[in-house]
Order: structure tokens, then sequence, then C-alpha cells
């Protein structure tokens, strides 16, 4: 995380702010950490963006809380068989798993990621959780695991979707944000395919998703490098903040972007009816 003079001009004027000092300190945040989260604020204040106005949606499993590899064995009877049935088997194995008692429950949470939804919470963000569920019973042990690890969340702000619906998180979505044109908002998901839907069903001018790379995902077709956008690690939250502020940057210049586009377009109208005349 390499900051430019202009990063470290614009880190002065927050660190008169006594909540952001007082909320920094209580997480024992280096200073480059520090100067992240200030960065981050003041991203906000140049570009006139009230922190309300940023909506910041968090996976569950892999972000908010470890999700596990398995280690499934193939039986000998189906080393013959087609790579359908070889799935479908590892597939039903997985989902024998996944259904034990309190599984999700017991899922150890991923204590970085519960204090970067913590500190953008207190900072004014709009934070929730948007995850995939298997069933009702997984339903339950989702809502509290989270009511328990992160007390300050509202429970309306959990949206647990069907199984499979991953890409459509975007749509899930209350049609009041959907509709904001001028918020923004962000989702931070350890899925490559689900980064991709939100960035599809959204638009680049208030939507983006950012993947986290944790420990499991960085391998595989679906690993951090079939993903080209932006990242920001489960493990550091200096850089989860510094990931964030790029974030609103790029939607920014999206915006500016489309400004320019529409001014040029007005211009090139305007030109033609002086020639029509």
């Amino acid at each position: 995380m390499t900051m430019t003079w202009n990063d470290k001009l614009m880190m002065i004027t927050t660190w008169n702010d006594d909540k952001l000092k007082q909320l920094t300190a209580s997480k024992g945040l280096s200073e480059e950490a520090k100067a992240a989260v200030c960065m981050f604020m003041n991203c906000l204040r140049f570009n006139e963006i009230e922190p309300e106005e940023i909506h910041v949606c968090f996976d569950d499993d892999g972000v908010l809380h470890k999700w596990n590899q398995f280690e499934i064995t193939i039986p000998a009877e189906y080393t013959d068989m087609d790579e359908k049935a070889r799935v479908d088997f590892i597939n039903e194995e997985v989902y024998k798993r996944l259904g034990e008692k309190d599984y999700f429950y017991n899922l150890p949470c991923q204590q970085v990621m519960m204090d970067f939804a913590y500190m953008l919470h207190e900072l004014g963000v709009d934070v929730k959780v948007i995850s995939c569920s298997i069933d009702a019973y997984t339903d339950m042990q989702k809502y509290k695991a989270l009511s328990e690890q992160m007390p300050w969340l509202d429970k309306k702000d959990i949206y647990l979707l069907p199984d499979g619906r991953g890409k459509m998180k975007y749509l899930y979505l209350p049609e009041d944000i959907r509709e904001a044109m001028d918020d923004i908002t962000i989702l931070i998901d350890d899925h490559t395919p689900n980064c991709r839907g939100f960035n599809y069903y959204g638009d680049s001018h208030n939507t983006l998703a950012i993947k986290c790379i944790n420990d499991i995902n960085g391998n595989g077709k679906n690993g951090s490098k079939s993903w080209k956008g932006l990242t920001l690690p489960y493990n550091d939250i200096g850089t989860a903040f510094y990931s964030l502020r790029e974030g609103v940057d790029a939607v920014m210049k999206e915006r500016e972007k489309e400004r320019k586009e529409k001014e040029q377009e007005q211009l090139d109208n305007d030109t033609c009816d002086t020639y029509d005349r």
C-alpha cells in the first residue's frame, strides 16, 4: 500500500476528528492503517458524499466467516463414471457436511473483516450482510451467529438468499438502494462469479464489486487470478480501507466520464442545430 504525496496531504484534515481518532485507537490500528481510514473518509468529503450514501454489502462465508475447503474422497466405483456423476457425488457429500448440526453457527469468524464492518458502521456507512443459504435451518444458524458476533447489525440488514442465487445478489437489495442513483453500493465477496454478477446487474456509475482474498480462494478457475477488478485481503484492515477508497474513486470516475460524454453529446447536438439553420 504505497501513499503518494497527495494521499499524505489528504489525510491531514481528518486527524482533528475526535470520533475517528477514538475509533482507530480502539482497534489498535497501525499508523498506516489509521492513514487509510482517514483517506477513505476524506475521499467521501472531497466528493461531497455522506457516509450513509455508501452501502457496503458483506458476503458471509469466506468473508465474515471462514470458508472450509472440504477434502472429498471419490470411491473406486466412481472412477469409471462420467464427469457429471462424479460432480453430483461431490456435491452430495459437500451438502451433507454443510447440513451437519450447527455447521454454519460454529464457523470461525474472520475478525479483521468483522472489525472492518464495525468501523464502517461507526463511521456512518450503511453496512449489510448478503449471503446464500441452503435451507431454513441454515438461516437460523447464520442469524444466530451474526446477531451474537455483530450485535450492532440490525436483523433487517441481513439478506439470506436461496442457494445458487449468489450471482444475483444485487437484485435482492432493497429497491430504494438500487434506485438511489447518487449513492454507491459495494459488494465485498470472495467468489468471483458473485462479483461479476453484481457488476453485471448493477450500474457502473453507482455499483462495484470488490473481491475478498482469503486463504482459500487464491487457487482454481475462480481464484484471484481470474478476477481483474479491485481486491482486498481478509486479514489487513488498512488495505481493506484503501481498496474501498479506490472503489469509491472508480465509481466517481465513471460518473465524471458519463458527465463529459453527455456534455459532448449536447455540444454535438447544438452544433448540428446551428448547421440546420
